[in-house]
């Protein structure tokens, strides 16, 4: 186990429906978690704020109201990134 550990994934991957889990490991806790999602032109579709503790959490992600495509999840805690992933919907 790496403590300094620090992964942002998306289970499914690609999306077949309309909602997916976000699921991001960090050491320490964050109480400002940003999660942006931004389609291929670079333009934001959706910002959820979350908190989280240490270790491991996963977050239910809403994807109805994006079309499918291709897209960036960018995960942030208050300024710093925390990481970022591809999220496929078809």
């Amino acid at each position: 186990i790496d403590p300094g550990k620090r992964s942002v994934s998306l289970q499914p991957n690609p999306v077949y429906s309309s909602t997916a889990n976000l699921v991001i490991e960090t050491p320490g806790a964050i109480s400002r978690m940003s999660i942006l999602i931004y389609d291929a032109n670079g333009s934001l579709m959706l910002k959820m704020n979350e908190q989280k503790g240490a270790g491991k959490k996963t977050i239910p992600l809403s994807l109805e109201k994006l079309a499918k495509g291709k897209y960036f999840l960018r995960v942030f805690n208050g300024d710093q990134a925390i990481g970022s992933t591809e999220l496929i919907r078809l």
